[in-house]
């Protein structure tokens, strides 16, 4: 079950929810016209501090066995 990301806009700020969803569900949302975002690389914000982004989700896709090479 891929986690999604949902922004939601409120009055004065805007969110983003992070929740676990599945197809079927991201599917029916988006036909229904809702942003749905698949949440792919998480990185600690420390690693993105000092530059280690791009190597951070490169490692991360190697370990989850997806190809980072994919545009």
């Amino acid at each position: 079950m891929p986690m999604v990301v949902l922004s939601v806009r409120g009055k004065a700020s805007e969110w983003g929810l992070t929740l676990p969803m599945k197809w079927d569900q991201i599917t029916a949302m988006r036909e229904d016209g809702i942003d749905v975002g698949i949440l792919e690389n998480t990185v600690p914000a420390w690693a993105v501090n000092i530059g280690l982004l791009k190597p951070w989700c490169l490692f991360q896709d190697l370990f989850n066995f997806k190809n980072p090479f994919r545009s």
